[in-house]
């Protein structure tokens, strides 16, 4: 057994028995830590980094070809055509870019090609750690944590990228951002779909979910607060809402119901949400409609009855401008 065999076997170990450990260390310690994040960061960069600095190159052809695309990239010449590339993977361009990057960076610094090129999938797979962490910690911060930890310290993820060099990681973390904001910014999704299909062709075979995802979406800011009011005025609408909204935009449904029910004038609506505003700069926080303080729930009905009635007006100015 060769001395890069044996260290990659050992890493692999160590990385499989902390993996196994991490439940007993998690039920010691339940609480994520202040700062998570950093945590995640440095756990998921020790996996990786040690390996990339230790281990040779993992998939030698792989590795030899995308050197020769991106030394032919800085030569200006096409890589498709030319008879040095010939036989070898079409590779795509937001890859063939970073192939061309790595190559400048190791031969004008002096450094190791394969240990420049494993950095871009190895910051994609850290990427996709602290992903998991923001979009579960919504539901379960503790279990976000302990998520991440877990792709984090995977032995699989980890050699994928630090050892063979192979750029799944990028897609993924391209893909998964994309559905990210599916909900917040058509835009921006599609935006990160569109790079992941630039780095690797499997992503288009997520594309048509994607595009069914966007039609099938509903933005909770835009539901009409009457007809979710209709359907269960017995709030059993909160626990149906509840499996796919965090807490503060469950608080925003319900600020609104309840000032329908409140008879707020335009002006009196907006002094409050002018005092609501002061409130906040004062306590770093809006008013909560289920507070004890009377005046702090007063203040936060006032700021959804002020959003019902602009809301109200902009659906007027709709239908006169349809009209006209």
């Amino acid at each position: 057994m060769t001395r890069p065999v044996l260290l990659g076997a050992i890493w692999s170990l160590f990385l499989l028995a902390s993996c196994l450990n991490l439940r007993y260390l998690l039920r010691k310690y339940p609480t994520p830590p202040k700062y998570a994040w950093l945590w995640i960061t440095l756990i998921a960069l020790f996996a990786r980094l040690i390996p990339n600095v230790i281990l040779p190159m993992g998939a030698e052809y792989d590795i030899e070809s995308f050197r020769i695309a991106g030394s032919l990239i800085l030569q200006g010449k096409d890589v498709y055509a030319s008879p040095l590339a010939i036989d070898r993977h079409p590779y795509l361009p937001l890859q063939m870019y970073w192939m061309a990057t790595a190559v400048w960076i190791a031969d004008n610094l002096n450094l190791s090609f394969v240990a420049i090129f494993r950095l871009l999938p190895i910051f994609a797979d850290l990427g996709v750690a602290l992903l998991l962490f923001q979009i579960l910690r919504v539901k379960d911060q503790p279990a976000a944590f302990h998520g991440a930890l877990w792709y984090a310290l995977s032995p699989i993820p980890v050699f994928i990228s630090a050892y063979h060099g192979q750029f799944d990681a990028l897609p993924i973390f391209l893909i998964i951002l994309a559905l990210y904001y599916l909900g917040r910014s058509s835009w921006l999704s599609g935006t990160w779909m569109g790079l992941a299909i630039l780095a690797k062709s499997w992503p288009v075979l997520a594309l048509p979910s994607l595009i069914q995802g966007v039609r099938k979406f509903v933005n909770v800011r835009d539901l009409d607060i009457d007809l979710i009011d209709r359907i269960n005025p017995f709030d059993a609408a909160y626990s149906i809402l509840g499996k796919t909204m965090d807490e503060k935009t469950l608080r925003q449904v319900q600020a609104s119901i309840a000032a329908k029910k409140l008879n707020i004038s335009y002006d009196e609506a907006r002094d409050l949400a002018q005092r609501a505003l002061q409130f906040k700069k004062e306590r770093g926080r809006l008013p909560d409609i289920n507070a004890q303080d009377p005046w702090e729930k007063r203040m936060a009905e006032g700021i959804a009855a002020l959003a019902r009635h602009r809301a109200q007006q902009k659906a007027a100015e709709q239908r006169g401008a349809t009209d006209v």
